[in-house]
């Protein structure tokens, strides 16, 4: 089951990238960095991919129970 690591790797790259475009654009002058509304919304995306992080370990660990107790009688 490949959810857990899918899932992470996802939400890990596209919010690292999001974080590093808003920091080119910043060194460009493109944007301001302190602007309210930069804040606000780089907030509001990381901490969405920082809940499916925390999601998809919660159900990681939960398969991972079901497994090992599904398998920890066949290993004796």
């Amino acid at each position: 089951m490949s959810s857990y690591r899918d899932v992470t790797t996802i939400t890990t790259v596209f919010s690292g990238l999001f974080y590093l475009i808003v920091i080119f654009l910043d060194n460009l002058e493109v944007i301001n960095i302190s602007n309210i509304y930069v804040i606000v919304i780089m907030y509001l995306l990381l901490s969405v991919a920082q809940l499916f992080n925390q999601l998809s370990t919660s159900n990681a660990r939960k398969e991972t129970l079901k497994l090992s107790e599904k398998y920890s009688g066949k290993i004796k």
